[in-house]
Parts: structure tokens; C-alpha cells; sequence
């Protein structure tokens, strides 16, 4: 069977967030069994996704013990209220948890597998280009973009959110960062991710956090919420 078993986690305000669970063991085909495979990579469906750690933008280290995936639009409402709740997670837990983190704009233009006809978000590829950009150009700067970016209820426009990228690492380094073709694969990794989650899970609903054999999709509450998760499925105290 491909059916997966969705199991509610601790109780959210909106009752939206589930965690896409495999309905049998041993993890079938369709869970998404991430899991560290050598030092500094992480497999995801039996490594159809082979995630480089020193390659994509994290929160924490990429030789972190444990790591998770989160798949984001800058304009998500829900998306935006959960970077904080991953900061201080990762805060809490120090090397015992990386994030990578890979914009998933749900914009036609860039992602091929948006439904036509489906609701999108208008500015969520260029959102994504800077903040791919910016962690090319200078990875000692993304955290400053990343938190500026989402701490607000809504993203800042595009022209803003550019010339706040120029400013922390230099307007022809951005410029020169935007042209790279690795951008354009990374989104289009991500978008081909989401579409796989949501064929695994049954749901479109961002953000979504790939934990170990599990897809936590829609909001959090807390970082405690996060925790639970973290301690259910990858055994994290």
C-alpha cells in the first residue's frame, strides 16, 4: 500500500499541523528515511535526494549530529512564524542539530510543478534567487538576510529586500552570485522535493520539515513543539 498515515502531534491552535508518518515498518519506499550517509551528506528517498551539507544554506553546523529539512516560501504566513522557532531550536541544541534550509517558492514562474490554476505567491522566485545569492556570495551573512527577511509579518518588496542583500555582501557580488546556474538547480531540487513530499504525504501545505522518516507539514507552535518531534522521531533528548 502507498498509503501514508497521517498522526497528530502535539495539539496546534489552527489544528493544521500532521506529521506524515509511514503507515509500516520497515520505512517503505515512500517515507523519506533522511538520514546522514557518509560524513556531510544527507539521503532523502533512498538518496533520489543527496543533500551536500557544505553545499546548501543551514542553520547550524553541517557536521551536526542530527539534520533536518526545511522546504519555505518567504511568503508563507506559516513559513515566516517558524524561522524563529527553528533558531532557537538549533540554539538550544547546538551541534546535535543542523537545518538546511531551501527556498521552495510556490510561483509558477520557477517552480514547474504548481498546479494550474493553483493559488501562488507572487515575488517568491526572486525572494528565493537573494537568499540563495546572498549565502553564495558571503555565508557568514545569511542569518542577518534570513532574519530580516521573515521577522516581519510580510516579506519586504523585492526592491528592499535587494538592496538590503547589496548592502551585506556588496552589490556586484550579489550581482555576480545571481547569474550562477547552481541557483536555478537548487530551486528546482526543492520544488522537485516538495513535489515528491507531497505525493508521499498527500498534502501541498508549506512549510514542510522533512525529520527523519517523517513530514511535519503547516505551522508549529514552539521550539517545545519542535522538540517533541525531534525527540519522537530522530531521538533527540
Amino acid at each position: 500500500s502507498t498509503n501514508v498515515m497521517k498522526v497528530a502531534t502535539t495539539p496546534s491552535p489552527a489544528g493544521t499541523n500532521s506529521v506524515a508518518a509511514p503507515a509500516s515498518s520497515p520505512v517503505p519506499s515512500y517515507s523519506p528515511n533522511a538520514r546522514l550517509v557518509g560524513p556531510r551528506r544527507l539521503s532523502i528517498y533512498g538518496s533520489r535526494f543527496l543533500l551536500p551539507l557544505d553545499d546548501v544554506p543551514m542553520i547550524g553546523s553541517p557536521g551536526a549530529s542530527n539534520v533536518i529539512v526545511n522546504l519555505f516560501d518567504y511568503n508563507c504566513h506559516h513559513c515566516r512564524q517558524l524561522h524563529p522557532i527553528l533558531v532557537e531550536t538549533q540554539r538550544r541544541l547546538g551541534d546535535r542539530l543542523g537545518i538546511v534550509c531551501l527556498p521552495m517558492p510556490m510561483d509558477s514562474q520557477c517552480n514547474p510543478f504548481v498546479p494550474a490554476g493553483h493559488a501562488t505567491f507572487t515575488n517568491s522566485c526572486d525572494y528565493a534567487r537573494l537568499g540563495l545569492a546572498v549565502w553564495q556570495a558571503n555565508r557568514a551573512t545569511f542569518p542577518e538576510f534570513e532574519n530580516w527577511m521573515l521577522s516581519s509579518r510580510d516579506p519586504p518588496p523585492v526592491d528592499q529586500a535587494r538592496a538590503y542583500a547589496s548592502q551585506l555582501v556588496g552589490a556586484s557580488e550579489l550581482q555576480s552570485a545571481l547569474t550562477n546556474q547552481w541557483i536555478e538547480q537548487q530551486i528546482l531540487t526543492a520544488c522537485s522535493l516538495h513535489q515528491t513530499n507531497w505525493q508521499a504525504a498527500g498534502g501541498m501545505a508549506m512549510p514542510q520539515l522533512i525529520i527523519g522518516p517523517v513530514i511535519s507539514v503547516g505551522p508549529l507552535n514552539s521550539p517545545n513543539h519542535l522538540l517533541v518531534l525531534l525527540e519522537k522521531y530522530l531521538g533527540i533528548k
